[in-house]
């Protein structure tokens, strides 16, 4: 049997899946490799700064995504023609590059805010590269055509480099800049191999105003979610360096990549399920969910429990100046099990469904809650402060994923169905 014969054999959504698990290996496993290089290049402190970094352009970069993720790939899955994936493609693009012009100006403001990091120089043009680099991106093309295997590849491209560029250029707290500029190179090649795709699949073709509006509607509702959602997520980190410093950043960083690298598993089974449930009927969507609940809980609990008997390992790893950093990471050892319901309930639940308006309520209380909870323990308790607050956020969001996808369980959304 050849080999082409067996691959035939594979499911694609089997293939996909693979294809999708050694992306998120690849994305967990950089983040830990700079965990544990960084920790002992750079100290807590100059970690925090370039940690307050990323956040930044991580924040930034979230406004030309304006959730493209999921509403133009579902756009895509459901499209009945090849004329109309292409104006999804066309238009999606367009608006990308309208929002990464706005999401540069506004880190420029930020940048030249006194009283908000970082401090014009190396690190802030680091920061600005990042965010171009990081602002148009082709994954849910592919994801919504269903080729995973070149999703996959363009997120292995976008992190393979950065451990290269790190052990070749970061060496001392003085390199600390460079750190961003090595996200933004490998981010830059991942845009540059998508595009290669994208024209080899047609090109584009002449771009409408009614595409790019089209785009725009479609994925408001979900960029007030992703908005909602980058407050904990990002926004945290961003925070914490403003109102603690850069010491208390660099204690809470470590521990919060840990936490969100055992969360990231749960990605690939997320994206190749989300076209599934788009198209599935309602009666047999309703069924999945349950099932789907089952499978995420006990997963997420298995990464909660095996976080919380990992922590004492951080100061051995990164050094003695790390050990505030464990009762950091044993109280984001919850994250996972919450994470895991929210994906269940807010992605394969609501997004699927086309209930964007129920989404964005759930990370929006989310952000609320985080916001509230960082401003309250911040200033006292500062890293596990806002540890507290992150897993409150994520805790809030699963229950109010779970309490609308109830109300509207058997119904159809307004955000893309049809």
């Amino acid at each position: 049997m050849s080999v082409r014969t067996q691959r035939k054999k594979i499911p694609p959504t089997a293939r996909g899946g693979a294809a999708l698990a050694v992306a998120y290996g690849v994305q967990m496993g950089v983040p830990l490799f700079a965990l544990l290089y960084l920790g002992r290049m750079l100290g807590p402190e100059a970690w925090g700064e370039v940690g307050a970094a990323l956040a930044l352009g991580a924040l930034a970069a979230a406004l030309p995504e304006f959730g493209f993720g999921f509403s133009a790939a579902r756009a895509v899955a459901q499209a009945r023609t090849p004329d109309i994936r292409r104006s999804v493609l066309r238009g999606t693009l367009a608006a990308r590059l309208l929002l990464t012009a706005v999401a540069l100006a506004a880190v420029a403001a930020a940048i030249a805010s006194p009283a908000l990091p970082p401090d014009p120089g190396p690190l802030a043009w680091a920061v600005l590269a990042y965010v171009a680099a990081h602002s148009v991106a082709f994954d849910w093309w592919f994801d919504g055509t269903q080729r995973f295997v070149r999703s996959a590849a363009l997120a292995i491209v976008a992190r393979l480099p950065v451990p290269l560029l790190l052990v070749a250029f970061v060496h001392t707290p003085a390199d600390a800049p460079r750190v961003v500029w090595a996200y933004a190179a490998s981010g830059a090649l991942s845009l540059v191999l998508g595009a290669v795709w994208i024209f080899q699949d047609g090109g584009l073709g002449r771009t409408r105003r009614a595409d790019i509006a089209e785009a725009l509607r479609s994925g408001l509702t979900l960029f007030l979610s992703r908005a909602g959602l980058m407050v904990y997520l990002n926004g945290t980190v961003y925070a914490l360096r403003t109102l603690a410093g850069p010491l208390a950043a660099g204690l809470y960083v470590p521990a919060e990549q840990i936490a969100r690298a055992a969360c990231a598993i749960l990605q690939p089974l997320s994206r190749v399920l989300l076209p599934h449930m788009a198209a599935a009927e309602t009666a047999d969507h309703a069924r999945s969910i349950r099932r789907a609940v089952a499978g995420y809980a006990a997963l997420g609990l298995a990464l909660a429990v095996g976080i919380l008997l990992g922590a004492p390992l951080v100061p051995v790893l990164l050094g003695a100046d790390f050990a505030a950093s464990v009762p950091v990471l044993r109280l984001l050892a919850p994250l996972p099990f919450f994470v895991a319901l929210s994906q269940a309930f807010a992605v394969q639940g609501l997004v699927a469904r086309g209930h964007d308006r129920a989404l964005a309520a759930s990370f929006l209380a989310g952000a609320a809650v985080a916001a509230t909870l960082a401003a309250m323990l911040v200033p006292t308790w500062e890293a596990r402060g806002m540890a507290v607050a992150v897993v409150a956020a994520e805790a809030a969001v699963a229950g109010a994923a779970a309490w609308l996808w109830r109300r509207t369980r058997g119904q159809d959304g307004t955000g893309g169905r049809g």
